[in-house]
């Protein structure tokens, strides 16, 4: 079963943020996180099982990104997966803290 995947403002925001980050440290690394991102939504869309919320009380969960610093904050809305951040952790220390 595949679940439907909805990527919120914020998340396409900082999946541009990302992006463009990534093309001023070495051209083309953009691309590269496009496409792991993608690999890593496809996987997301497909799992039966997420795993345990990113900390305690928080009702969302974090998948990392292969080969890069950032991970993708999601939670599951009835058969969707709603993707609310995707962090670089290395630059935004207590992202997806409840703090």
């Amino acid at each position: 079963m595949s679940r439907e995947l909805r990527l919120s403002p914020r998340a396409w925001a900082d999946l541009q943020d990302a992006v463009r980050s990534c093309d001023e440290d070495r051209a083309g690394r953009g691309a590269e996180l496009t496409a792991a991102v993608e690999r890593a939504l496809g996987e997301l869309a497909s799992a039966r099982d997420h795993g345990a919320p990113w900390k305690d009380g928080l009702p969302y969960h974090a998948r990392a990104i292969d080969g890069f610093p950032y991970v993708v904050f999601h939670t599951l809305q009835g058969n969707a997966v709603l993707v609310l951040a995707v962090a670089n952790l290395e630059r935004r220390r207590g992202y997806g803290s409840d703090g």
